[in-house]
């Protein structure tokens, strides 16, 4: 009697590994973040946050931040992202960077300012201080990048 109740249970099983194995793969949207805080600069007292409608739009490493938007291909819908650097001393200080940029067809704004070519910024920042970069794709499919070199505070 369990040897028959075992038979079962088994092609039971089988029956159902053979159907799950048919159904087509399903696979789940990676949601990329379009706010946050972005990490991997070597400078501690300076904050780095985003926010927009921009998939993972800003990265850094170093003293290098990177922000690139590309409008979402198809429709060509334009996306934004705001990056706000934050002087996180309890004094003040000068933030300093470098940047290039690629506009295609989109605006990039350092400090509500449009830029449309390579530059330096520098701005004297009070404790809890902030700056923001902000990057709008544009309804191109090519990237709207800026790269900031050297930041200090």
């Amino acid at each position: 009697m369990i040897q028959r109740i075992s038979k079962r249970f088994l092609s039971l099983l089988l029956g159902a590994v053979m159907v799950l194995a048919l159904l087509p793969v399903i696979t789940l949207p990676a949601f990329a973040a379009s706010s946050g805080t972005v990490t991997g600069l070597s400078d501690t007292n300076i904050g780095l946050s985003f926010s927009g409608t921009a998939d993972d739009a800003w990265s850094a490493s170093g003293t290098q931040i990177i922000g690139k938007a590309r409008a979402t291909s198809g429709g060509g819908s334009a996306c934004r992202s705001t990056l706000t650097i934050t002087n996180k001393k309890t004094t003040k200080a000068t933030l300093s960077f470098d940047y290039t940029v690629v506009v295609s067809e989109g605006t990039i704004l350092v400090d509500n300012t449009t830029t449309t070519a390579n530059g330096s910024f520098s701005k004297e920042l009070a404790a809890g201080g902030t700056v923001e970069v902000e990057i709008n794709s544009g309804s191109t499919s090519a990237d709207t990048k800026i790269t900031m070199t050297n930041v200090k505070l």
